[in-house]
């Protein structure tokens, strides 16, 4: 084994003692040898058992421990390592330059980047670590720093270190992720062309591709890693999950019965195929799947799906409360308790638990990097506090509709939001100093710090807290500017449209419909639509203008500028739209909105009735079964046809 490992024959290694019961061995050198192995080749997780078994038998090996805090800090399981740390029975270990990195990478993934920035440019000062190892950790933190310019330049100067090192290929595609660059799935196939045998960058990629909805790349990426580097690891789970979020449920079931299987962790083959069933809508036979199964947190979490599918919310509730108390540290169930009971309208209760949030995991998609809330379960009354925006553009905009009410009673308001908001925002709120940048001392300097969610527990205690008017402000200079671009397009409705929802590929897909499908309603005379969906397809538009003779406006640089397309939404008569962020836009300036919503709506629209508590302008067409469209555009249809009626001859302008 020594000889295998000097001459790095990791397949060797692996095929020779995959098969082996690391529980009951208690030789060191062999788990060792395949924890080695599997980090090699681009697994480690499959050799986490192996090296925690080592150190078992040989707490006091730094070597072990070096080796393991790798595979661990490869595979991203932060906790764990950061436990493997603290564990050291030698101390003096941590004030090695290694193990100093490895924790600065743990506090910077768990949520501590400044802490870890301090950290990596002591090293550098004391020139005491590996430079690619340094330049690895300094990319990491200013990713999550959200400095991307200096991220940008870390990376070039790792790449100029080692052109061919893993981890910068990975971080690259982070950093993308991160800027939203355009060309995405072009640029993921260059990095995937320059790297081809790391096997992270495939499962990283394909990923990448599956949330930003490129899923025939998505789907390509998965198969050609799978192919390369063999069904075994996370990136089979990531696949399979992904065949099972698709419906594919032939092709699934295929790959579950295959004898070279080897996915991590362990998957309960039966629980994928339900929830691919369910996705497929025969959630009869899903829950029949379901019911034979042991109690789990998947298991639990499908049902919770399938009760709500059914209407028994009340029922889905206690089932999540259940699991709450018996994961009374995961945020993620309480998280999933909040908006369920937001969704119920049980908002005091809500509100508190909607707090968990921040105690997710990935987190950094919900407050800006470096802030975190303070003592925002205190009133703001009478201080001088900072707001950030969280979540999606949209979330930051209905939230949005919170600042009137913390103006009121607040000594100063500090608004912190991404740039492409901060115009909107300063436009609608001047009695507020609205930011994209914040120092240190200006944030320490603050009574208190809120998410713009936190805000709903002092000010929308009650259905009748909401006051559903519009609150986004324009000035009348935009205003006239869009209304006569519209009147330009000729007599009749100005009506946007969107039809696409962001997120992964379920959420994306209920709040998704193919643009063909609204073709009932873009077919009806006298009237005029301009697009509002962000990132569209040019020849989706191109196809249904060719084939139902159909002309979709598009104006350059709407969706993208979120003031002109504010402005552009308060000229318009009406939005139809899915649940994105064009409804939000459309009920802050008080334009009329029909929106598409499916059997299982996110909280924000409530489980039942035509209107939301949000926007009194907004109107709600439900889906009454999965997955089926037809009924709620057919009554859309109905509606915009009696209203054509109703507006003919007034010049286009809607009652």
């Amino acid at each position: 084994m020594h000889s295998l490992l000097e001459s790095c024959q990791w397949e060797v290694i692996y095929d020779s003692l995959a098969d082996v019961d690391f529980f009951d061995t208690n030789d060191v050198d062999l788990c060792f040898a395949f924890g080695r192995a599997c980090r090699a080749l681009g697994f480690p997780e499959l050799g986490y058992q192996a090296l925690a078994r080592a150190l078992e038998l040989d707490r006091f090996s730094s070597a072990l421990r070096c080796e393991a805090l790798l595979s661990l800090v490869d595979g991203g399981e932060w906790e764990l390592a950061k436990r493997v740390l603290a564990d050291s029975p030698d101390k003096s270990l941590l004030s090695q330059p290694f193990l100093r990195w490895v924790l600065a990478r743990c506090n910077a993934r768990l949520g501590s980047p400044e802490i870890a920035e301090s950290e990596l440019l002591a090293l550098q000062e004391e020139q005491s670590l590996d430079p690619v190892l340094l330049g690895i950790g300094l990319v990491e933190v200013n990713i999550l720093l959200g400095d991307h310019q200096r991220a940008s330049y870390c990376l070039d100067r790792l790449f100029a270190l080692s052109s061919d090192c893993d981890q910068a290929f990975i971080l690259q595609l982070e950093l993308m992720r991160s800027c939203s660059v355009k060309d995405f799935s072009a640029q993921v196939l260059d990095l995937i062309n320059r790297s081809p045998k790391s096997s992270r960058l495939f499962l990283q990629s394909a990923d990448a591709c599956a949330v930003w909805m490129h899923l025939d790349q998505a789907d390509h990426l998965y198969r050609l890693g799978i192919e390369k580097f063999g069904w075994r690891g996370k990136i089979v789970n990531y696949f399979l999950d992904f065949l099972a979020s698709r419906g594919e449920l032939v092709e699934l079931k295929e790959a579950l019965a295959r004898q070279d299987l080897r996915p991590y962790p362990e998957i309960a083959p039966q629980l994928l195929i339900a929830r691919c069933l369910m996705v497929l809508g025969r959630h009869a036979e899903a829950e029949s799947l379901l019911l034979q199964e042991a109690r789990s947190l998947f298991r639990d979490s499908l049902m919770i799906e399938i009760l709500k599918l059914k209407g028994e919310h009340r029922s889905a509730l206690r089932l999540m409360q259940d699991v709450r108390l018996q994961c009374p540290a995961d945020a993620h169930w309480s998280m999933t308790v909040a908006t369920q009971l937001l969704a119920l309208g049980h908002w005091d209760e809500g509100w508190t638990a909607y707090e968990s949030r921040f105690l997710l995991k990935d987190k950094a998609i919900i407050s800006p990097p470096g802030i975190d809330p303070v003592r925002s379960e205190e009133s703001p009354r009478g201080k001088n506090v900072l707001v950030f925006g969280e979540q999606g553009f949209g979330d930051s905009i209905m939230m949005a509709s919170l600042i009137p009410d913390l103006l009121k009673v607040a000594q100063s308001v500090t608004l912190f939001v991404q740039p492409r908001l901060a115009p909107l925002l300063q436009s609608s709120f001047p009695a507020a100093s609205v930011i994209s940048e914040i120092d240190a001392d200006a944030y320490q300097s603050m009574d208190a710090c809120y998410g713009l969610g936190s805000l709903g527990r002092f000010f929308r205690l009650s259905s009748a807290d909401f006051p559903g008017t519009s609150y986004l402000s324009l000035s009348q200079e935009q205003n006239d500017h869009w209304r006569s671009i519209l009147d330009s397009l000729g007599p009749g409705l100005k009506v946007g449209i969107a039809w696409r929802g962001g997120g992964h590929i379920l959420s994306a897909g209920r709040r998704s419909i193919d643009l063909k499908e609204f073709a009932p309603i873009l077919k009806l005379s006298d009237a005029h639509f301009v697009n509002l969906q962000y990132k569209y397809s040019a020849s989706e538009v191109q196809q249904v203008e060719e084939e139902f003779g159909i002309s979709i406006h598009h104006f350059e640089g709407i969706t993208e500028d979120l003031l002109a397309t504010a402005a552009l939404t308060q000229a318009l008569d009406l939005v139809i739209t899915v649940q994105q962020t064009a409804l939000h836009i459309a009920g802050a300036v008080g334009t009329p909105a029909w929106v598409l919503v499916p059997v299982v709506p996110e909280w924000r629209y409530g489980l039942s009735g035509s209107s939301m508590p949000w926007y009194g302008s907004v109107r709600l067409f439900r889906q009454t079964q999965f997955n089926d469209w037809a009924r709620p555009i057919a009554e859309l249809k109905d509606c915009f046809q009696e209203l054509l009626l109703a507006t003919a001859g007034q010049n286009g302008e809607a009652l």
